[in-house]
């Protein structure tokens, strides 16, 4: 369905038969035209012509970039709404362990690269951003400060960001870098495996004969053992302290 001034995927569909029935010729052309692009552009990048190698200068002008667009006072990069940029931050990170040193301008970048990255992962680890209740990062904040998050958690993101944040424990032996790979990480395993083990619970289930149930299965059912459901319900309330090791 069409939603927010966006065609939805049925009108999508019928514009690109509309397109073929009429209009064909064209369609061919500008794909064989956009096809004999690209395979030119993969052919001077393979033989090095025109290939645009990446130096010491390209690196600093792009630390220069995120320098202006820095929040000072909230970490982060631009206003609201705010998004953690994970890929911006590995590079930070990994230009101001490796960028040249020897010379005042390099050692200024360096700098001001650690400072953007330590200083958005503290803001971000202490603000709503941050699931106090089911641990993770939301997709982004709605404001400036990371602290009313848009209710939607990405495991791609977290997957990014836990990257980020154990390279920056790595670097630094902050704890507080620390407890959150491991707040996450733990949580992430036990939804993972409660999930994987309830669907195979289910998968077994289904596919075993239906039988009157007997003494044993009867006591079975009403044992106090706790069931998969419970365990993950116990593993939500239960205070981070007593299932995050501190290592």
């Amino acid at each position: 369905m069409d939603n927010f001034g966006w065609p939805g995927f049925p009108r999508l569909l019928e514009s690109i038969a509309d397109g073929w029935a009429n209009d064909s010729v064209n369609l061919v052309e500008s794909a064989d035209t956009n096809a004999e692009r690209l395979r030119e552009s993969v052919e001077r990048r393979s033989d090095g012509s025109d290939a645009t190698s990446i130096g010491p200068d390209h690196t600093r002008q792009a630390v220069e970039v995120m320098r202006n667009n820095f929040d000072r006072k909230n970490g982060g990069f631009g206003g609201a709404p705010k998004f953690a940029s994970p890929g911006n931050l590995e590079f930070l990170l990994a230009h101001g362990v490796h960028a040249p040193e020897g010379d005042e301008d390099s050692d200024a970048d360096q700098l001001a690269a650690q400072v953007m990255v330590y200083e958005t992962l503290h803001k971000m680890a202490r603000g709503g951003v941050y699931d106090l209740l089911g641990v993770g990062f939301a997709r982004y904040s709605v404001d400036a400060r990371w602290l009313v998050p848009h209710f939607e958690k990405m495991l791609y993101d977290n997957a990014q960001l836990m990257r980020v944040y154990l390279h920056a424990w790595q670097l630094t032996g902050h704890p507080l870098f620390e407890r959150i790979v491991r707040e996450t990480l733990d949580d992430l395993m036990r939804e993972t495996l409660d999930d994987l083990m309830r669907e195979m619970l289910d998968a077994k289930a289904a596919s075993t004969p239906r039988r009157t149930p007997t003494a044993r299965a009867s006591r079975a059912s009403t044992s106090s053992g706790p069931s998969i459901r419970t365990s993950r319900r116990w593993a939500r309330t239960t205070p981070r302290s007593s299932t995050t090791s501190t290592g």
